[in-house]
């Protein structure tokens, strides 16, 4: 199954899980289907000399399938990949506890996350959709980015 078959049929409890190259790193995707929202999870590992090694995102309360691929298709201006490889993306579909779920968004945080959640601490401000709406721009150095960490 597919990511796009996927964000369709899932129900709440469960995990998407999936994994690409991008241009110079490998992109680790997780979706999940919480009772009323999706959340989307995203940690990324530089294969080359990359400036940045960890570009992480968590992004929480996406309402619908339609506001979730929409988000995703603001991941080619962080990872360089296209949405249609996104789409296509090859994932496992699993159950997960929503505790389970926190807690890899806490490891993607404390690694180094890129996203606004992190800097205020809301799961309803959201980098993703902020960058669709043309709202914030991409970081231009690693100075911009921000790690978070208890």
């Amino acid at each position: 199954m597919c990511l796009a078959e996927a964000v369709l049929v899932m129900t709440s409890g469960q995990l998407a899980v999936g994994s690409l190259q991008g241009a110079s790193e490998w992109i680790q995707l997780w979706v999940y289907r919480r009772e009323r929202h999706f959340d989307l999870l995203v940690g990324s590992t530089a294969t080359t000399n990359h400036p940045r090694p960890h570009r992480n995102i968590v992004s929480q309360g996406f309402e619908t399938p339609q506001e979730l691929v929409e988000a995703l298709s603001s991941l080619d201006q962080i990872y360089k990949v296209r949405l249609q490889d996104v789409l296509n993306l090859p994932i496992t579909l699993q159950y997960a506890s929503p505790e389970g779920v926190d807690g890899l968004a806490k490891q993607l945080q404390q690694a180094g996350v890129y996203s606004k959640d992190s800097l205020e601490r809301s799961a309803k401000v959201d980098l993703l959709q902020l960058e669709a709406q043309g709202l914030l721009d991409p970081p231009d150095s690693e100075e911009d980015l921000e790690v978070v960490s208890d």
